[in-house]
C-alpha cells in the first residue's frame, strides 16, 4: 500500500476537508524527501474555491508550508481510497473533533483525594458487596495471584503495607521525583488510591488483593502533564510486557474533551499514536481499562466520553452509586445529585450510548462514588475519592481475577473481546432516568 501511494502522490492533488475549510494538498517534487517521507505543501482556501496552491521549494518564498509526512500516516489516509488518488482527486474526511498536528496534549492537573492517617476502610467493602466480589474469589479461588498490572498514574506510595513484596517495577515518565526514571513515588495520593483498589492486600481488600503491581508515573503530583509521557509509558508496557507478565494497564486519566468517535483526524499523531500502541497490546490480550472522564456536567450533559477512553480498542468504564443514600451530593465539577440509588451513573460521569457511538459506546459501569482505599501520607494511610478514576480500578481488579481464572484453565489469557462480554453478561442494564 505504501508504494501505491508513494507513487500516485508525484503528481497527485486533492482535497481534504477539515471543519468548514478545506486544504489543498500537492506533493512537493522539486526535492525529493527521505525514503520513507512524503512532502506537502498545504494552504487554507475557502470551500468550494477553485484557487489552487503553488508548490514552493525549499528555501523558497511564499505562504505554503511545507508538511514533512511519514508514508505510512499517508497509506492511512489514501489507502482505502487509492485509485482516487491515482486519478488525482483523493477525498478524505477526518473528525472534525481532533484537527491538529501533535507533537504533546496537555493533561489537566489531577485532584487528590482525601487523605487520613488511619486503616479506615469504609466503603471499599461496600463496592466489594455490591459486586459479590468476596463471593466470586471464594467461589472460583482467586486472588490475582501470578497476575501483574501497569497503573498509568501519579505514582504509588510503594511503602504501604497494603503492597507489602508485590510491586513488581516502578517507572517514572515525569519530571517529579528529580527525573529518576526509576523512582514513581506518589506525592498527589490519587495513583495510590487507584492501585490500591485494584490489589490492596493489607489493611484494605482490593479486588485482586494478590496480584502485583507496577506503577507508571505519567502524572505529576501538582502541574498538568502531557500524553507524549502517556505515550512513552504504553511503550515501556509493550516492551516489558512479557518480562513482567503483565495482563492489565490501569488508565484513570482523560483529556477532559469530550468525543463520540475515535476518528481522530489526520494531524492528530500522538492520538494516532497511543492508539496503536493500545491496538498493540490489545493483539496480546492485554487489557486497557480507561476512565470515561468526569466531565458530563461540564460538557452540558451531552453524550460522550474523553480521550482516551474512546479509543474502540480499550475497555472504557463509568461509573455508578453503589447504594441507596438520601442525601444531595456535590462535586467539585459543579455536578450535584439530590440523592443515590444503587447503580445510578453518577452526575459526573461521562457516557456514550451505542445508538450514538455504535464502536466507541462505554463499555460498562462500575461502583466509583465514594471508594476509599489506600493513601499516600504513611504506611497505613487511607484515603477517599470519587470519579470514574475509582470505577476504572475496580473493573481492572475484576479483569485480573478473569484472567487468573482463564489462564489457569486454558493456560493462556483470554481475549480483550472475551473480558468484555463476560462484563457485560454478568452485569445487568441500567436504565437511569434521573442524570
Amino acid at each position: 500500500m505504501d508504494k501505491d501511494v508513494t507513487g500516485a502522490a508525484d503528481k497527485s492533488k486533492g482535497n481534504v476537508t477539515i471543519r468548514d475549510t478545506a486544504i489543498t494538498v500537492s506533493t512537493y517534487t522539486a526535492e525529493q524527501p527521505a525514503a520513507d517521507r512524503i512532502l506537502f505543501a498545504q494552504t487554507l482556501i475557502t470551500p468550494g474555491s477553485a484557487i489552487d496552491t503553488t508548490v514552493f521549494g525549499k528555501g523558497s518564498s511564499g505562504n505554503a508550508p511545507l508538511l514533512d509526512l511519514h508514508k505510512s500516516l499517508v497509506a492511512q489516509a489514501l489507502g482505502g481510497n487509492q485509485s482516487a488518488t491515482r486519478a488525482g482527486q483523493p477525498t478524505v474526511s477526518f473528525s472534525p473533533e481532533m484537527e491538529e498536528e501533535e507533537t504533546s496534549i496537555p493533561i489537566p492537573p489531577v485532584e487528590p483525594p482525601v487523605e487520613t492517617d488511619d486503616a479506615d476502610q469504609a466503603f471499599l467493602p461496600q463496592v466489594t458487596d455490591f459486586l459479590w466480589v468476596n463471593q466470586a474469589r471464594n467461589a472460583f479461588n482467586v486472588t490475582g495471584k501470578g497476575m501483574t498490572v501497569a497503573v498509568l498514574d501519579t505514582g504509588l506510595n510503594t511503602g504501604h503495607i497494603d503492597f507489602t513484596g508485590r510491586v513488581a517495577a516502578q517507572v517514572n515518565f515525569t519530571p517529579d521525583n528529580d527525573g529518576n526514571t526509576a523512582d514513581a513515588t506518589d506525592g498527589n495520593g490519587h495513583g495510590t488510591n487507584v492501585g490500591g483498589i485494584i490489589v490492596a492486600g493489607g489493611n484494605h481488600t482490593g479486588m485482586a488483593p494478590e496480584a502485583n503491581i507496577i506503577p507508571i508515573k505519567v502524572l505529576p503530583n501538582a502541574t498538568s502533564g502531557d500524553f507524549a509521557w502517556i505515550d512513552s509509558a504504553l511503550q515501556w508496557v509493550i516492551d516489558n510486557r512479557a518480562a513482567h507478565n503483565i495482563s492489565a494497564v490501569c488508565m484513570s486519566l482523560s483529556d477532559s474533551g469530550n468525543y463520540t468517535s475515535d476518528g481522530f483526524g489526520f494531524f492528530a499523531t500522538l492520538r494516532h499514536a497511543m492508539r496503536r500502541k493500545i491496538q498493540t497490546l490489545k493483539a496480546a490480550n492485554v487489557a486497557v481499562v480507561i476512565a470515561a472522564g468526569n466531565d458530563y456536567f461540564r460538557h452540558n450533559s451531552q453524550q460522550g466520553m474523553a480521550f482516551p477512553a474512546i479509543i474502540r480498542e480499550c475497555i472504557s468504564v463509568g461509573a455508578v452509586y453503589d447504594e441507596d443514600q438520601d442525601r444531595r451530593f456535590a462535586y467539585s465539577s459543579g455536578a450535584q445529585a439530590h440523592s443515590a440509588k444503587r447503580g445510578q451513573i453518577t452526575p459526573f460521569s461521562q457516557r456514550l450510548h451505542a445508538s450514538v457511538g455504535p464502536d466507541t459506546h462505554t463499555d460498562v459501569f462500575a461502583p466509583g462514588a465514594p471508594v476509599t482505599a489506600t493513601g499516600h501520607t504513611g504506611p497505613q494511610a487511607s484515603s477517599t475519592q470519587s470519579g470514574t478514576s475509582q470505577a476504572t480500578p475496580v473493573v481492572t481488579g475484576i479483569i485480573l481475577l478473569l484472567q487468573e481464572f482463564y489462564q489457569r484453565w486454558r493456560h493462556e489469557l483470554p481475549t480483550v473481546d472475551q473480558l468484555i462480554r463476560w462484563l457485560q453478561e454478568g452485569g445487568v442494564p441500567i436504565f437511569d432516568g434521573d442524570d
